[in-house]
């Protein structure tokens, strides 16, 4: 649709979600630039959320966030982008608010010095980011610019709308099962058993793959191990058949193994050059000693290199029997019609070793505090607390703490770190979901300059957060705004299959994932209070990464 003023509008309309997107696009960015404007898309693409003629201030991400919406913005070579998601209520007021900014901007005087500033710190991490100094490389050299038979379990999900299915085969036997002699192990066997199998080469598995037009891939995470398949609703049989196939035959082929292995150890390499990664992998090691949370998914190169094919076939063996499978689907199909395949290509999986719960014990008895030296123009700050795993009683309401102190932009530690005093362009908290103990971890890449008085600043914002309950309106808009992103991240059959699994493997039950919203909505702000008391006067665990030079 093309208006009198030459804009043009592409309208998409899904009347079966529940959420929306409303982007703008400008097509203007960084390649439009002279030398002495370098940097000039990037700076008024920050500038541009500031406020505007009818929203000014902060009003603007607080109107999004208060409704459940989330907003950003990005720049590339040839346009510059800014859209908001929403539940779809909010359609009507989103567009009038992003109107306002493109039209009104304020672009306020006492912004732009912390945003420069801001600005130069993305720069300094961008450049810190190898893969993004070689993509500024390529860019400057080519453009200048129910149970089966067998006891196998089966969660499904029956959706309507698009002719769509999404196929999980998961397994609970996963990092969490390793230990620093098999580091790796999971994510070996996984990758291994997508290349081939004893009725089909790589070739032949990718071409049957691509005539349904379907997606394969495996994934390791550390609670968690599979793989899945997304296809039209029609192909689903020949799918199921597929993914039995890689389930009940793998070759492990050594060439594939040993690329793999190379793979794998390339990837643990890669990690030391990003320093937010370094300083994640760092504080894991502190905190989780020697238990299987301390390494990365794909492990340790030590434990790599002396993985045998022989160990291989064991650990698949014991992750992928009829004992331990969990299949799940979410899509538009009949259950008959699933149940009847699933039972044709999986029924004869063999029983097997059950999975082996392992016990953890992290307890820490004083502070830790590691300073190291790294490669890097920017210094890192990661300071994390113990607190409860996935099935803890507290984990609903650390949950709602993650969201008021990091991980949107009118969290706590963003508007004082970053907006007010402008110390630093990464600013968040982190609760990762683990079935065993799990940490609450706040993190900042900065100027080394600004280390001391950042984790001042931090210890006072925390010492803020547990001494005085939060306001009821603070805490009801933070609740939208997780139902808002929790809505938006369960809109394909792909994620709903993937929830599903997850929420079973860990405990929590496949149903706790309607449960959830529910529970989010019981937690009151002397929870909070309780809650954070528990947490941020305990031991701490903290990194921090200086710049050599």
């Amino acid at each position: 649709m093309k208006y009198n003023n030459g804009l043009t509008s592409i309208l998409i309309n899904n009347e079966n979600s529940l959420t929306a997107s409303a982007i703008v696009f400008v097509r203007v960015g960084s390649v439009d630039e002279k030398a002495s404007q370098a940097g000039l898309s990037q700076f008024i693409e920050h500038l541009m959320f500031k406020g505007s003629k009818n929203y000014p201030g902060d009003s603007f991400s607080k109107n999004v966030e208060n409704f459940g919406g989330e907003i950003n913005a990005a720049t590339s070579k040839e346009f510059t982008m800014y859209y908001i998601n929403m539940q779809k209520d909010f359609v009507e007021k989103s567009l009038k608010m992003l109107a306002d900014t493109m039209q009104n901007p304020l672009f306020p005087k006492d912004e732009i010095d912390k945003e420069r500033k801001v600005v130069i710190e993305e720069i300094q991490r961008h450049f810190d980011n190898p893969g993004s100094v070689l993509y500024e490389k390529f860019y400057e050299t080519i453009y200048k610019t129910s149970a089966l038979k067998n006891s196998i379990n089966v969660l499904f999900d029956k959706t309507n709308g698009s002719e769509i299915v999404s196929l999980r085969v998961l397994s609970p036997v996963s990092v969490i099962n390793e230990d620093l002699c098999n580091a790796g192990i999971t994510s070996l066997t996984s990758k291994l058993m997508v290349y081939s199998t004893k009725n089909r080469s790589s070739e032949i598995l990718a071409k049957d793959v691509g005539n349904i037009g379907a997606d394969l891939s495996s994934g390791t995470a550390y609670d968690m191990a599979g793989f899945s398949m997304s296809c039209l609703s029609e192909y689903f049989d020949k799918a199921a058949e597929l993914l039995s196939d890689i389930v009940l035959n793998p070759i492990f082929d050594d060439r594939e193994f040993k690329f793999e292995k190379e793979n794998a150890i390339a990837a643990l390499n890669s990690r030391k050059d990003s320093i937010g990664v370094t300083a994640s992998d760092e504080f894991a090691k502190l905190f989780y000693g020697d238990s299987s949370y301390s390494f990365p998914v794909i492990g340790r190169k030590e434990s790599i290199l002396k993985i045998s094919h022989e160990d291989l076939i064991k650990w698949y063996k014991y992750s992928y029997n009829a004992s331990n499978i969990l299949i799940s689907v979410s899509g538009n199909v009949s259950y008959n019609f699933i149940k009847e395949s699933l039972e044709k290509h999986f029924s004869t999986v063999a029983v097997g070793d059950k999975f082996k719960d392992p016990i953890f014990n992290i307890s820490h008895t004083e502070n830790i505090k590691k300073e190291i030296s790294g490669k890097f123009n920017q210094a890192y700050i990661f300071i994390g607390f113990p607190c409860a795993s996935v099935n803890g009683k507290d984990f609903v309401t650390i949950k709602v703490i993650s969201t008021v102190l990091g991980s949107r932009m009118t969290s706590r530690l963003f508007v004082e770190l970053r907006e007010k005093l402008g110390l630093a362009y990464e600013v968040s908290a982190a609760y990762p979901s683990r079935k065993k103990d799990s940490y609450f971890a706040v993190y900042i890449g900065l100027d080394k300059k600004n280390i001391d008085l950042t984790l001042k600043k931090i210890d006072e914002i925390l010492k803020d957060f547990y001494s005085v309950k939060i306001s009821e309106q603070e805490l009801k808009d933070v609740k939208s705004y997780i139902k808002g992103i929790y809505l938006l991240d369960r809109q394909t059959v792909n994620k709903k299959s993937y929830y599903n699994g997850w929420r079973e493997i860990v405990g929590q039950g496949y149903k706790y994932d309607i449960e959830y919203l529910n529970d989010i909505e019981k937690v009151t702000t002397q929870d909070i209070l309780e809650v954070a008391n528990k947490i941020f006067t305990g031991k701490s665990v903290s990194v921090i990464i200086n710049p050599e030079k």
